[in-house]
Parts: C-alpha cells; structure tokens; sequence
C-alpha cells in the first residue's frame, strides 16, 4: 500500500532524489553478464548518526524479521513497555510493523497489530514475517515445543488483513499439534507460509524446523496445511505433523547433531514440499519432505570451495532466476563469528533455472564486500532475512531488488540485474512489476488516504508498483 502523498509523488515524478543514506561503498565486479550494485546501507556502527530514523526503529532488542510488500520492507516489531519498577515491574510486547521504502531506505510509517480489536501482545509473537503467494501478509510467533504441546498452546500464525490499520486475524485460531506426536514436538523459532495462507484461492502451507531444545534434540521438520475451502491446517507429512530429518539425513557440517537455535525453514521457490533449512549451527541446505536430500541439489560440501559458508551462526536462504539460470544467496556468517561482519554470499548454481544443484556451484559475491565493516554489533540477531524482488524493464531485461539485514547490526538493499536493466524512475516506479497485472487496485486522495469508492475527483490509482493520476 503506498505510503503518503509524498512517496505519491515521487512515484509519480520522473528522475526523483534518492534518501541521504550512504551506500556500502564497495564496487562490484561484472560477473556472468550481471552487475551487483549496494542502492543504500544502513549499518549500525558505522553510518548511524546519520540515520536516526532507522535507528530509533530498528535497531531494538525485539525487532526481529522482516519481508518485503509493495516494494516496501516490513519488520515486525516487539515494543517493549515496561510499567512499574524493580520486583513490580511488568514487560508487555506489543507487536508492530515497520515500514522502509525498498530502493531507499527511507522510513515510512509503523503501524500497531490489533487483532479482533486488542492490540497483539507476547513475547516473539511475530518472530517471523513474509507474504504467501497470494499477498497475504503474516506474522508467526516462536513456539515452546514439547512443553506448549503438552499444555494444548497453538502455533500462532496471524493474517496481517489491512497493512493500514494492522487489522489481522488469528488464522484458524491457531494450529493445534498432535497429541500422539508430542514426544516429537521441537521449538519453534521460525516459521515460513506458502500457498495461500487463508484457504481461498489455493491450499496454504505452513512449515519449520525444530531448534535443539524443548521436546526431542533431533533435528525435524515440520509442515502444516490447511486445504482450500477448509478451515483447519492438519498435519502435511503423509498424515504426521512431524519427520524425522536424523533417519539417513545428514546436516551440513556432519558434525552437527540439530539445527541448533533460531532454526529456519524456507520454502524453495514454487515449492512446498523442497526447502531450505538451517540454524545457528549448520549451514543452508536443501531438502525434501519425503526424500531427504533430493537428487537434484545435495549437502552444501558438493559445492565448490569458496561458495560454501565461511561459518555457522546465521541463518537464512533466497532463490532467484534470471536467465537460463538460477542464483542461491545465503548467510554468510555470523556478525560476531567474523571480522567482515554479518554477511552473505550469491553465488550462480549448477543446472538451469528449472532446478539448480550445488555441483558446479561458483561464487558471484559476498555481500557486503569482505572486510568492509569491521565493527559491526556482534550483538545482532542470528536471523539473517535476505528477501528478492525481481523486476522487468521497458526492454525486458531483468533486475532482482534483494533485502538484506541483521537486526543490531545492518540493513541494506542490493541490485543484481542484467547489464544494461534500466532502473527508470529511481524510486517506486523503478521497473514494472512482474506480477504487476495481477496486483490488486487500491485508491487515495490527493492527501494520502486510502478510498474504498472513489469517484467524483482525481484520486491516484495504485496497482503493484505503477501509480497513476485519475479523474473518476
């Protein structure tokens, strides 16, 4: 949804000022017949006093994960009040989302969750974030494994239903585990949603790993779904909530028993049965529901040298295609497990773009340059969101926008595109979406507010990322 009349415009204005944030400073090398290029670095110990927007909304204790919308970053955000002092002192988090504008970085708004008219309170109750394939913005909240099973307390997922008023719902009410699985029951640290989340237009698809405390220490992997039509998600795995991932699976590094804290489950692209999983002590690597590691991508040891992670620690993984090929970004590192501080690599797969493998893997680059912040807060968050946004231009060339951040630490936006991809306007009107005859149509006035059922003026007409001037 944009944002105010004043991002209106600059939507609307040809060859509109980029925010005042600094890039990264680094070039980086053509590769492939692709540029890499930093649009704007927020990075905490290095550029901050001159960010204080970002700062006073970023760079908090319980701000945690974001996604992109709308050509808009969203983190969601634990605002901690605190009432009363010392043994009487009682800390409530009230969740929120925060709004960055994608190719600038400028802030743009929060807005509080409410959800059947009470704001959303708990602690990590939105420690993940993303939008289905549908659109459909969701927040999912850190679950306590074997013992919040025993206790009958539901995985929450919420249906973020107006990004305006931060309306949401509590999807079904929850997702209830299986009582004959909850010896299986791991924490929950982060979640991903694919499909369509509400049941409409499609099945939606929940899906995590286990972290290595609560229930079992064994590495597993969860999947939910909640059938179009239906109302409630049932187990996915062959009629079991939960499998297995110790049974003939192995981690990367081998070494490593579980996933360890923070484990991440992310859908691979068009997939609900492929994902990538891995936690602060393996690295990201492919897998199938049903198959273990599938024959088309294996442990990250089969890729060459230099693509595979510098260290454990971070979590997070991204697929993109441009081309006849497909590109793998994934974390790095840990901030405070290396010097160059928290970050990641992209590197060009093996294979096509129907199906990359780690064979024949090559390294593209690191992100950002190795060695250019050497005092990043080693206080950041393991998660390390990475989020593409792929765009066309007038002439059909290809470039994908990627968020990049680690909370308490930095927060950035990337350019890979084809050598000559034409940015065009240099804010909201960068390139058309490619899904952008599919987004839907929203309205405002001349002041910014969004109008149900406008008629009788000139309003803008907003659909995906093209705005327009209309007399109705």
């Amino acid at each position: 949804m944009k944002k105010n009349l004043l991002l209106m415009g600059a939507l609307l204005a040809a060859g509109s000022a980029m925010a005042a944030i600094p890039t990264d400073g680094c070039t980086y090398e053509t590769k492939g017949g692709l540029t890499c290029t930093n649009l704007w670095c927020a990075a905490m110990d290095i550029n901050k006093s001159s960010l204080e927007e970002i700062n006073s909304h970023l760079y908090t204790t319980y701000a945690r994960d974001f996604t992109v919308l709308n050509d808009m970053i969203v983190y969601s955000n634990g605002n901690r009040v605190t009432v009363g002092e010392g043994d009487d002192a009682v800390s409530t988090d009230y969740w929120q989302l925060v709004f960055f504008d994608l190719f600038t970085g400028e802030y743009i708004k929060t807005v509080d969750l409410t959800c059947d008219g009470e704001p959303i309170t708990g602690l990590l109750t939105g420690n993940a974030i993303g939008v289905d394939d549908y659109g459909h913005l969701w927040i999912a909240g850190y679950w306590g494994g074997q013992s919040s099973a025993d206790a009958g307390t539901k995985i929450k997922v919420h249906w973020v239903k107006d990004v305006d008023t931060g309306e949401s719902e509590l999807v079904c009410g929850g997702i209830e585990w299986p009582s004959d699985e909850v010896s299986y029951a791991g924490r929950i640290d982060l979640a991903d949603v694919c499909g369509d989340i509400t049941g409409v237009e499609a099945d939606g698809v929940y899906g995590a790993v286990s972290s290595n405390s609560g229930g079992t220490g064994d590495p597993y992997a969860y999947r939910f779904v909640r059938y179009q039509g239906e109302d409630e998600w049932t187990p996915g795995m062959d009629g079991f909530a939960s499998w297995s991932m110790d049974d003939g699976v192995e981690l990367c590094p081998s070494t490593s028993a579980n996933f360890g804290d923070n484990g991440t489950l992310i859908w691979a692209e068009g997939s609900s049965e492929i994902f990538y999983a891995n936690g602060n002590g393996t690295y990201p690597t492919q897998y199938s529901c049903y198959d273990g590691i599938p024959d088309c991508l294996g442990m990250f040891t089969q890729a060459a040298e230099d693509c595979v992670p510098s260290g454990v620690g971070a979590t997070g993984a991204y697929e993109f295609v441009i081309g006849d090929k497909m590109y793998l970004g994934y974390a790095d590192c840990q901030s405070n497990n290396n010097p160059g501080g928290a970050m990641s690599k992209i590197s060009v797969m093996g294979g096509d773009a129907s199906g990359g493998t780690f064979e024949g893997m090559e390294l593209m680059w690191i992100l950002p340059a190795e060695g250019t912040y050497n005092t990043l807060s080693t206080g950041g968050i393991r998660t390390h969101p990475m989020i593409p946004v792929t765009k066309k231009d007038e002439n059909g060339k290809t470039g994908v926008y990627i968020a990049s951040g680690n909370t308490l630490s930095f927060l950035a936006t990337y350019l890979v595109a084809e050598e000559g991809f034409n940015p065009s306007n240099g804010v909201g009107n960068i390139a058309a979406d490619v899904n952008n005859a599919n987004a839907p149509v929203v309205y405002y006035n001349l002041q910014g507010q969004k109008v149900n059922n406008p008629e009788g003026g000139i309003f803008i007409r907003q659909q995906g990322t093209e705005a327009v001037k209309v007399r109705l």
